[in-house]
């Protein structure tokens, strides 16, 4: 089929496959690597892959990531080995989805893609591509428990971050885009001007959803600031981020917040107040990312730049969360979580 992709616009075409489809899986083994004295691999059960991001609970134990199979799994440090934490829904087959092939997972087996836990309950949340926003009861094991597949009378098309800490209850969570999800994404290609993302919260306490900002460039992450006052949200295909401010004389409002010279994906907050995020930079040659966390004050100034192309080469990270002094990384095309000693 012929494509409509202007030269110009190519590489956005190759960044938003790569995101939504993923990219090859690393050769893999089941034994965690060190490779140098800043950065080491937390490798996932067999045949597993695509920790898009990494998350800790609400008592430091972890990390939690995802796989392309569906699957959720908790770090345990005890046997350094992820287990599993959960599945996503009650028809699952373990045959059909198990550590199967990549090429081969079916749609049914989901895509968790976002994780984040409520810090009084223990509960976890997540973002599933295909069933959308799910809860996890605190302990986990099982099956997780559906929340909403749908807000403001629009399904969600494609659920890609959520993150929990709201001043009264809140969940935040975005919608890629209306038009396109993980079962038809190649059918964006040439449509990468769609603006139909969303940024959505969930009330735990009174149990309802809202729109609170459309018209996203492709809305990749999201995390609300300290004092609950605004909430950033990556524009993937936009190279930005906006601001929607939650309170205040600006509030139910988005401004831009900082513009970007690559991809951003991932965004997660400090306990200082400070931000992390993840981004696919380009490369002079126009064909080639770097792949970047940058710490970013509340302003939106740099702050620290780690580059991982060293570790990464040209793979997409997706998700980063710091713990102890170290850099968690999530990536759509790798069998492992990369930790980066700071």
């Amino acid at each position: 089929m012929a494509s409509n992709v202007s030269p110009g616009s190519y590489f956005h075409v190759v960044v938003l496959v790569f995101l939504i489809l993923h990219s090859l899986p690393q050769a893999q083994s089941c034994a965690n690597h060190t490779l140098d004295a800043t950065f080491s691999q937390l490798q996932l059960p067999t045949g597993c892959y695509g920790p898009s991001a990494v998350t800790f609970d609400h008592k430091g134990e972890g990390p939690y990531t995802g796989s392309a199979d569906g699957r959720i799994f908790k770090y345990d440090a005890e046997t350094t080995q992820f287990k599993e934490y959960c599945v996503g829904n009650s028809h699952r087959s373990r045959k059909s989805c198990d550590a199967v092939d990549f090429t081969k997972v079916p749609t049914a087996c989901g895509r968790p893609l976002g994780f984040s836990f409520d810090q009084k309950s223990g509960d976890m949340y997540y973002v599933d591509a295909i069933y959308g926003l799910q809860r996890v009861k605190s302990g986990g094991g099982g099956v997780a428990q559906p929340v909403c597949s749908s807000v403001g009378g629009a399904p969600l098309s494609f659920p890609s971050s959520i993150s929990t800490g709201g001043p009264n209850g809140e969940i935040y969570f975005t919608d890629y885009s209306k038009n396109y999800n993980i079962k038809n994404a190649f059918s964006s290609l040439g449509n990468t001007k769609d603006s139909t993302g969303r940024l959505m919260t969930y009330n735990i306490n009174t149990k309802q959803t809202k729109v609170l900002a459309d018209n996203l460039n492709g809305a990749a992450g999201c995390v609300p600031s300290k004092d609950g006052s605004f909430v950033l949200v990556t524009e993937l295909m936009g190279k930005r981020i906006v601001k929607h401010w939650v309170k205040g004389p600006k509030a139910n409002t988005v401004e831009h917040f900082r513009t970007l010279d690559g991809f951003p994906t991932g965004i997660k907050s400090t306990p200082e107040g400070h931000f992390w995020v993840t981004m696919n930079q380009m490369n002079g040659d126009q064909k080639t990312t770097s792949p970047l966390c940058i710490k970013m004050d509340h302003t939106g100034k740099d702050m620290h730049v780690v580059d991982l192309s060293s570790k990464y080469s040209e793979q997409f990270v997706t998700g980063v969360e710091e713990k102890a002094g170290k850099l968690y990384v999530g990536s759509t095309s790798t069998p492992y979580v990369g930790v980066y000693k700071l």
